[in-house]
């Protein structure tokens, strides 16, 4: 039986160093001229939805609801055409085992997907600029939902629509996160955590993860957690 990986991105499958400006800091900014920071919410954002990131920002700067959700659109607009800008100096690398882990699991016929905070052509740009963009063949991204259980959801759905593929048993979500954990046991799916986030063992475990890795050197692990 086929296999769905679900993968998030940032400190799952990539690292990448800046000396840029947040893209969160000059989308609000430029939209809702607010100087506002990563800095100024929970985790610093980790784990979170772009979208998820834009309004806790705004509400830590007192921003009415009204106000935000009215020019959201707009700011998630001005990511986009903004990226490649703003990251032209940033240094994006595959995480150790990465490469490896996603040849295997493409040789062992699995489908592979991307559940992912981040802004969908944002998503691609990241994994174009660590040469693994061509293992992902659908996803669920920070554009298309505010939350990461829907965006599982979404990613599901397409498997569903795109691959004919409906085996829930057999699918697992990779992420570095609690919310990647919780994302997965919400929609009945298999979460695993890794430890190359802000993270640990502990904390994911608490949250829901079935198997815990240090990286994705320990891929065959993971194909192991399925039911066929």
């Amino acid at each position: 039986m086929r296999k769905l990986l679900l993968f998030d991105i940032d400190k799952t499958l990539i690292t990448s160093k800046t000396k840029t400006k947040s893209r969160f800091t000059e989308a609000i900014k430029s939209t809702y001229g607010i100087e506002g920071s990563t800095q100024q919410i929970q985790n610093q954002g980790h784990g979170m939805t772009d979208q998820e990131i834009v309004i806790e920002i705004l509400h830590a700067n007192k921003v009415p609801d009204k106000i935000i959700h009215t020019k959201l659109d707009l700011c998630l607009r001005w990511m986009i055409d903004n990226y490649r800008i703003l990251s032209k100096d940033e240094f994006i690398e595959p995480l150790i085992g990465v490469s490896d882990s996603l040849e295997y699991f493409t040789q062992n016929k699995c489908l592979l997907g991307l559940v992912t905070g981040n802004l969908e052509p944002i998503a691609h740009y990241k994994l174009k600029k660590a040469g693994i963009d061509r293992f992902f063949q659908l996803g669920g991204y920070g554009n298309e939902a505010l939350l990461r259980k829907d965006l599982v959801k979404i990613a599901l759905q397409k498997a569903k629509d795109q691959f004919h593929y409906s085996e829930i048993s057999n699918t697992i979500l990779i992420g570095d996160a609690p919310q990647d954990m919780i994302a997965a046991k919400v929609n009945r799916i298999i979460p695993v955590g890794v430890l190359t986030g802000v993270y640990n063992r502990e904390e994911l475990l608490s949250t829901g993860a079935k198997l815990v890795i240090n990286d994705l050197t320990n891929f065959q692990q993971i194909l192991e957690l399925t039911t066929t």
